[in-house]
């Protein structure tokens, strides 16, 4: 039996489309947070990439295998390969945006969490993944990393000089011809009015439930259930920020914080 596939074009046009929005609901994460979340965390190179058809061959999935391997943060039994959804075979490509895309031969600073299971084994989708650039990090924006503050990342608005994927690395995608309609015209815009909301919003405590005098079919009255109360410091709580600091123009001296120095900040220092 033949299996009736899209035309190359079509894959990835669908893929684009109708995957903007599942990258949305990532929302920024506090630095604790990729630690708390992550299954592994480790500092390893990238020696293989392989793009394949799933057994049903509805999606491609691209699977990267890890090498010189230096774990902080779980255990970790024979090779690591973590898998990826999207890549390229022959000239059926699948194009999904936002997708951390990782060179061979280069060293990078993973956060993992779902392998095997997540369209990214990367927690937050993308922001676990930091290439390592002559001791410095670099975030999946291409912005080097100066610090933490506040459990935030503080990066540079300056993105790094040197190429963070080389021209003939990650997932071989065609060049196709296709519209990605964005989830508002104005997204820039959207995400700015809905952070602004998030700020103003606070937590009101609970009202007190009124008693009844409800009967058991017994006849016996049923005493009414306690009043529910907020949970302690809620009240009058907000919602924290939690996205990346960016540093721009004169404020960016040119500080960059290591890679040993950011992993002791996080606790992950050498076993």
């Amino acid at each position: 039996m033949s299996h009736l596939l899209p035309s190359p074009r079509l894959v990835a046009a669908t893929i684009a489309l109708a995957v903007p929005a599942l990258a949305q609901i990532s929302p920024p994460l506090a630095v604790s947070d990729l630690v708390a979340q992550a299954d592994l965390v480790v500092v390893a190179s990238v020696v293989a990439r392989d793009c394949r058809w799933n057994e049903e061959r509805t999606t491609i999935r691209t699977f990267v295998t890890l090498g010189d391997v230096d774990v902080r943060k779980g255990e970790v039994e024979g090779p690591i390969v973590l898998r990826f959804d999207g890549g390229s075979v022959g000239d059926d490509h699948i194009v999904v945006p936002c997708m951390p895309r990782l060179a061979v031969g280069s060293r990078y600073l993973l956060f993992v969490a779902g392998n095997g299971r997540h369209v990214s084994p990367i927690v937050g989708f993308d922001q676990g993944c930091f290439a390592i650039r002559d001791d410095r990090l670099v975030d999946a924006a291409g912005r080097e990393l100066i610090g933490v503050q506040d459990d935030r990342l503080v990066v540079a608005a300056r993105k790094h000089t040197g190429p963070v994927l080389p021209p003939s690395s990650g997932p071989a995608v065609a060049s196709v011809d296709h519209t990605v309609v964005p989830a508002a015209p104005d997204v820039e815009a959207r995400e700015r009015e809905l952070l602004a909301r998030q700020r103003s919003r606070t937590v009101a405590p609970l009202a007190e439930l009124p008693r009844t005098t409800a009967r058991t079919p017994a006849g016996v009255p049923a005493a009414s259930p306690p009043p529910i109360a907020a949970p302690a410091g809620a009240a009058g709580s907000e919602l924290r920020d939690v996205a990346p600091i960016v540093v721009t123009g004169d404020d960016d001296g040119g500080r960059r914080v290591s890679l040993a120095a950011f992993l002791s900040t996080l606790g992950l220092e050498s076993r």
